[in-house]
Order: C-alpha cells, then sequence, then structure tokens
C-alpha cells in the first residue's frame, strides 16, 4: 500500500525508497492510533470518514468519463486498436 501510495505521489514508477518509508510510517502510527482509540471511537471514525467520501465522489465523478476515452485512447497509440 505504501508503495502505491508513494507512486501516485512522485508520479512515476520508481519512488524515493524514504517517501516510501514515509508512508508506510504513517500508515502503521495510524493503525495504532485506531487500536488504541478502541470500538466507540472507530463507529465516530467510520462515520467520519462517510460524510467525507461523499464531495470527495464528485471530485472524483469526472474521471468516470475521462477514463474510457483515455483508455481508448491509448490502446490506439500502442496499436491495440485501429
Amino acid at each position: 500500500m505504501s508503495y502505491a501510495i508513494a507512486v501516485v505521489g512522485a508520479g512515476h514508477d520508481d519512488p524515493s525508497p524514504y517517501i516510501r518509508a514515509f508512508w508506510g510510517i504513517a500508515m502503521a502510527i495510524m493503525a495504532a492510533v485506531l487500536l488504541y482509540m478502541g470500538a466507540g471511537q472507530i463507529s465516530a471514525l467510520q462515520q467520519f470518514i462517510v460524510i467525507t467520501a461523499i464531495p470527495v465522489s464528485f471530485i472524483l465523478l469526472p474521471s468516470l468519463w475521462d477514463g474510457p476515452k483515455a483508455a481508448y485512447a491509448m490502446a490506439r497509440e500502442q496499436g491495440i486498436i485501429d
């Protein structure tokens, strides 16, 4: 997971090991905090995640329309389709 986040952040497929380590440590700290919080606080965190995901989904919605168009253009460039 930290590799995937580092690749997206770096913009290429060979991110720095320091960036990968940063994201790995950040995720480990978040997991430790969640375990420390206990069951009652996790439900509040889940509600917060659902509420904040709604605006983010509207931001990502245009990629649903542009994604197939970009995939088709890449397939044409690579000669997969005519």
